[in-house]
């Protein structure tokens, strides 16, 4: 996971649905408004899921909310509890699923603003939390210890110990971080999180 910074100015559809219509939520929007979150938090995650780092389009982002309109109807319409999430498990068995499609309406709790410092990665591809709430959340409420990610983590933490296989200066690691935390072309690299983690641990013991 990455951390992720919503821009300050909600969607103008968004805003002109919610104060328009005292009986507004989420679900009776008009489309127009719909894609114009999709697209606004696609832009934000730099095309990334906001749980699984996996690659979200304005045509494939499901628009999350973290704290779900179930329990929560009145944060239905607050567009800082909305992120974008991928439709990579749709159609696929309960226990096979991830991300919001596993979700449903259980609460994803913490503020991902400020995530990936709670986030731990294992090189055979698991991902943990030493904070034990976050880390029963990674596992049963967003089910991200699924065999299918596990593996594409752990093919990630190859790369990683390939790019390292030649010795590498702080320079070079630290222009690496770089690299994948600002993309100049406004897309992150699928999965960016973990090498991002493990380069960070190769940093500080230079």
């Amino acid at each position: 996971m990455i951390n992720i910074q919503k821009n300050p100015n909600e969607p103008s559809l968004l805003r002109r649905h919610r104060t328009s219509n005292p009986r507004a939520t989420y679900d009776n929007g008009p489309a127009d408004m719909k894609s114009e979150i999709q697209q606004a938090v696609v832009k934000e995650q730099f095309g990334l899921c906001c749980y699984c780092m996996q690659r979200i389009s304005p045509g494939t982002v499901r628009v999350e909310h973290k704290l779900s309109q179930h329990n929560h109807p009145d944060l239905s319409l607050c567009y800082d509890n909305m992120a974008g999430a991928c439709s990579c498990s749709k159609g696929l068995r309960k226990e096979d699923q991830y991300c919001d499609i596993y979700k449903e309406d259980k609460d994803f709790s913490f503020e991902l603003s400020c995530i990936q410092d709670k986030i731990r990665y294992e090189p055979k591809g698991k991902i943990k939390s030493p904070d034990p709430q976050l880390d029963d959340q990674l596992n049963n409420v967003l089910n991200l210890n699924v065999k299918y990610l596990i593996e594409q983590r752990r093919a990630v933490y190859d790369g990683f110990a390939k790019f390292l296989s030649h010795r590498k200066t702080r320079g070079e690691i630290q222009s690496k971080i770089n690299q994948l935390s600002s993309p100049r072309k406004g897309l992150k690299a699928t999965f960016c999180g973990v090498t991002i983690f493990f380069l960070q641990k190769r940093l500080a013991r230079i």
